[in-house]
C-alpha cells in the first residue's frame, strides 16, 4: 500500500483522469482504508466543484490598463517613503558620527600625547619637563618625602654578579 504523503501527490491528477491504471487503483486501495486521506481528498473535490460553479466576470476593456497604473502607483508612492526613511537614516548616522569624533576630541584634549609616534624627541622632552598643562583635571597623589626601604629609586639597588644570569635558550658558561 502506498504512504499518505504519496496519495496526496497525486490527487490532483487522480482528479483530472490523468493517473495510469496501475496508480490509479493504489490510490483508491489507500482512499478505501485512509479516513485522513479520504477526507482531505473529499475536500479538494468539493473546492474543485466550487471553483468550477464560479460565474465570470466580464471586465471593461481599459480594465488591464488601469489596473497596471494603479500597481505604479503604490509603487512609486512606496518608494517615495524609502526615500524619506533612508534619508533620516543617514541624517541620524551623520549626526551619531560627529557626536562620537566630538566625544573623542574632548576627552583626548586634555592628555598630552607623550609616547605619540609623530612627536618629536624634541617636544617630547618639553612635555615630559615642563609643567603640567592648567586645564589638566587629574590629581597627582602626593609622595612621600621619606624613602621607603623598597624605593628602587632612592636607594642603591643591589649589584648582580653577572655570572649567575642565564638566558633562555644559551648554553650555561
Amino acid at each position: 500500500m502506498i504512504s499518505c504523503d504519496h496519495a496526496k501527490q497525486h490527487f490532483s491528477a487522480y482528479l483530472d483522469n490523468a493517473l495510469s491504471a496501475s496508480d490509479q487503483a493504489e490510490l483508491e486501495v489507500h482512499l478505501s482504508h485512509c479516513n485522513h486521506c479520504r477526507s482531505t481528498y473529499a475536500q479538494i473535490v468539493h473546492l474543485h466543484q466550487r471553483m468550477h460553479n464560479l460565474t465570470a466576470v466580464n471586465t471593461s476593456a481599459q480594465f488591464d490598463q488601469q489596473l497596471r497604473a494603479r500597481i505604479r502607483q503604490a509603487g512609486s508612492s512606496n518608494g517615495r517613503r524609502r526615500s524619506a526613511f533612508k534619508s533620516l537614516y543617514l541624517g541620524i548616522s551623520g549626526v551619531t558620527a560627529l557626536a562620537a569624533v566630538t566625544f573623542f576630541t574632548l576627552t583626548t584634549i586634555n592628555e598630552p600625547a607623550v609616547n605619540s609616534p609623530v612627536m618629536s624627541a624634541h617636544s617630547a622632552s618639553q612635555i615630559s619637563t615642563s609643567k603640567p598643562f592648567p586645564r589638566q583635571i587629574k590629581a597627582q597623589p602626593q609622595l612621600a618625602t621619606d624613602a621607603l626601604p623598597q624605593d628602587s629609586l632612592k636607594n642603591n639597588p643591589k649589584t648582580v654578579d653577572q655570572k649567575k644570569i642565564h638566558l633562555v635558550g644559551q648554553e650555561q658558561r
